[in-house]
This record gives structure tokens, sequence and C-alpha cells, in this order.
């Protein structure tokens, strides 16, 4: 988004879309995102025949979506390119080395930390930013780090409105599940710098519809406080 006069900055809006691009890049995905005005999008990067970093309880019903998903390298370069065209950020939340060298190969500069891999990611293996969410609690050891922003997280989809409402105390953006465009607004309106929303159909995401709406009251916000 752009910084209006006055020096206000603009919440960054990011477009989760985590596996929902089975068919391709996500083009349609890309296109309806930059359509709602949001400044970012992000996928959930997988490569095939390798252990996560970050295995959790139940894993097993979950493989045979993420598989679904893989691309292959020049697939994403494909995505990359459109992002560039359209004039909209691209980012990934990775979870296995492989998907981390991908994103280096793609020269990605930030990486988007899930809650599920805050406590075993290989920080000292990304030489660059880190959006971190916090639903299983900071990472102790980060110091090294270049550049850390929290978001805060709560890890129940949908997010119930009373839990979901962001707490500038518990990080710097809200990575939101609840579903509703609220919590989004009401962040934005008390100096949230980043909300990511999900828009890839899954409980507690949004419809492309929500997502403008959220994109309206960013720029609407940025205008009142602009001065």
């Amino acid at each position: 988004a752009e910084i209006p006069l006055g020096g206000y900055h603009m919440t960054e809006i990011i477009d989760e879309c985590g596996t929902a691009h089975w068919n391709g890049p996500g083009s349609e995905l890309v296109r309806a995102a930059k359509v709602a005005n949001a400044d970012c999008v992000k996928f959930q990067l997988f490569v095939l025949d390798e252990p996560l970093f970050c295995p959790l309880p139940g894993d097993e019903n979950r493989w045979d979506r993420w598989m679904d998903s893989v691309l292959p390298l020049g697939a994403w370069r494909g995505a990359q390119q459109q992002c560039q065209a359209l004039g909209i950020d691209l980012l990934f939340s990775v979870f296995q080395h492989g998907g981390l060298r991908m994103a280096k190969e793609l020269g990605c500069k930030r990486i988007k930390v899930a809650s599920r891999a805050a406590h075993t990611f290989p920080y000292r293996d990304w030489d660059g930013e880190f959006l971190v969410s916090t639903g299983m609690g900071r990472p102790q050891d980060l110091a090294f780090a270049r550049k850390v922003t929290w978001m805060q997280c709560v890890m129940q989809y949908p997010t119930p409105l009373l839990k979901a409402r962001w707490d500038e105390t518990r990080g710097e953006g809200l990575s939101d599940h609840s579903g509703s465009p609220w919590p989004a607004i009401d962040a934005m309106a008390r100096g949230c710098r980043i909300v990511e929303v999900h828009v890839d159909g899954m409980p507690g995401s949004l419809s492309f519809e929500q997502l403008k709406l959220i994109c309206g009251a960013r720029d609407a916000i940025a205008q009142m406080q602009a001065s």
C-alpha cells in the first residue's frame, strides 16, 4: 500500500491462500487478491518426499492435501512473475528444508513462519526477514535474526471474536482465523502494522468480498489518520 501524506503508514494486508492452488500456481487467486487491493498474496510451499521440520499429531490426515498443492520451481517462478506484473507481493510459508531452498532460489526476501513451525524453524538457514505467528508461543532464541515481526495468532479455526481481537502487546501484526472482517478492521484502526487473513476456503477464512471490504477499510483509515 502507498504511504499517504503526513507519514502515516498503511497496514499491509496479506491474503493467505494456503494450499488452495491445486490447478496451477494460483493465477486466478493472485488476480482476485489484486482486484481486492491486497498488498501481498501468500501460499504454503511444500515439496515431495521430505518430512516436515514441524510435525504435529493429525498430519497423516493432511498429507494428501499438502501433496496435491506441490508445484515445481518453474511454476512458482511463473506465479512470481505474475505477481510482479500485477504489483502485488508474493510470500511463502515453508515447513520443509526443501521448501526453504526453493524460496531462496526464487529470491524471496521474507518468510512467513506458521505457529506450528515457530519453535523448530531453521532460522539460521535464512538470511532475510521473518513474520512469525505466535499461536504456540514465541521462540526465545532469535536475537541473531535480522528482522522478526511477531504476528498475534490463535490456533482455533474459526477463532471467536473475543479471542481474535488484536492485542499490541502480543505482536506488531495479526494473523486472523476468525472468518470475519471485523478483527482486521479493528486492528488496523488501532495501528496494527500487518494483517494476514485467510481466503482459502478452510475454516476461519474470508470471502474475496470480505477481503475487499478490509482493503477498503485500510484505505479509509489511512485517509482519516494521515494528518
